[in-house]
């Protein structure tokens, strides 16, 4: 969600998505160095960047593990609309 907090996202996109993974990296250096444990909620797409989370795990002295969870297509598309319903409560 930290895309949606940056200005003019949509219409820059690209650049959006290149800042939103340098705040991530960021946020993972800062947070493993306060001894806490850091859980990334995307899909890694792209290889580097897994690569340069697992760098950023070794810099830190812990482990580096990529999960991948799977659903249903209808189970997804329900579970995005539950989303969509919840965050209009807010």
């Amino acid at each position: 969600q930290i895309i949606v907090m940056l200005g003019q996202w949509l219409k820059f996109e690209k650049e959006a998505r290149e800042l939103m993974f340098s705040l991530t990296k960021s946020m993972a250096k800062t947070h493993l160095g306060s001894g806490k444990s850091v859980i990334i909620p995307y899909l890694l797409t792209n290889h580097q960047h897994a690569v340069e989370f697992e760098n950023i795990a070794n810099q830190k002295g812990v482990s580096f593990y990529e999960i991948y969870l799977s659903l249903e297509k209808e189970e997804a598309i329900n579970r995005c609309l539950g989303r969509t319903r919840i965050a209009r409560t807010y």
